[in-house]
């Protein structure tokens, strides 16, 4: 994507923030922009300049909150929420806000038919196991789910020919099957505070544990969502959790450091059309 289009896809991308700041603030739903749009603030004030996404988190509670009245709020803005409820076609268990008459998709996710304007990321925060061994369960179901729900692009895009031939089987377990096994998962975990924090529907090792040697001992400490604070990013005021430092750190190490360009994060799209 040309700068000058990137540019234009994260002025969309802000102006569909700030209007679900606007209605996180008028019923009092708590969030916190996190990753790369957390990191973009603290570092660069804004959009880290090569990124081409947004990403918010809510806790379970707060999201389920925000769907129950952002339909109103939104229908008038050109602005749809997205997940598996409401789009039979979409296959992960987070949720996106899009942008109504854009597109953009993302390059090897051409299979998946559901709409695909520009976008921002509604990551949803959930509880990990206390126990040890329940929190080893609890990660490789997850990670079997998601992998299942991945499976329509994996059938096609995964490098190994026996996962690909794995993802192929995969991708007629119908979707809802996964879906109710990650909502039962929620259901527990959620029934009381605990130490860790993951975001249920969304797998990356990064986002569960940092220590390869102690792989189940760490993750997103529950303690650093407790209390939310203002930060600037795009001149705007929003959301983020108070011991933000202590986030970064974990996700990115040395967070002021910026990376060699072989190592920035972005998403190749195959069409888009943002004008």
């Amino acid at each position: 994507m040309h700068e000058t289009d990137l540019r234009k896809m994260q002025l969309i991308q802000l102006e569909m923030l700030t209007e679900f700041d606007r209605i996180c603030r008028k019923y009092e739903i708590e969030y916190f922009i996190i990753a790369g749009t957390l990191l973009g603030a603290v570092r660069h004030g804004g959009f880290i300049p090569w990124d081409d996404d947004v990403d918010v988190a809510m806790k379970r509670e707060e999201y389920e909150k925000f769907c129950k009245i952002c339909g109103k709020e939104l229908s008038s803005k050109g602005i749809f929420l997205q997940n598996y409820h409401t789009d039979s076609a979409y296959r992960w268990g987070y949720a996106k806000l899009r942008k109504k008459n854009t597109e953009y998709i993302r390059k090897g996710q051409e299979a998946i038919k559901c709409m695909s304007g520009v976008s921002i990321d509604i990551f949803i925060l959930d509880c990990v196991p206390d126990n040890y061994l329940l929190r080893i369960l609890h990660h490789y179901i997850r990670r079997g789910c998601i992998k299942t729900l991945w499976s329509i692009i994996g059938a096609t895009e995964e490098k190994n020919r026996v996962l690909r031939m794995l993802y192929r089987v995969l991708r007629f377990v119908p979707k809802e099957i996964p879906n109710h096994i990650e909502e039962l998962m929620v259901y527990f975990t959620n029934k009381k505070k605990r130490e860790y924090l993951c975001y249920t529907g969304f797998y990356r090792e990064t986002y569960y544990t940092k220590k390869k040697e102690n792989k189940f001992d760490t993750g997103m400490k529950t303690s650093w969502f407790d209390e939310r604070i203002e930060i600037t990013f795009e001149g705007k005021k929003f959301y983020t959790c108070s011991q933000y430092k202590e986030y970064l750190t974990y996700m990115y190490g040395d967070y002021m450091q910026i990376p060699d360009e072989s190592k920035r994060e972005k998403h190749p799209a195959s069409s888009y059309m943002i004008n």
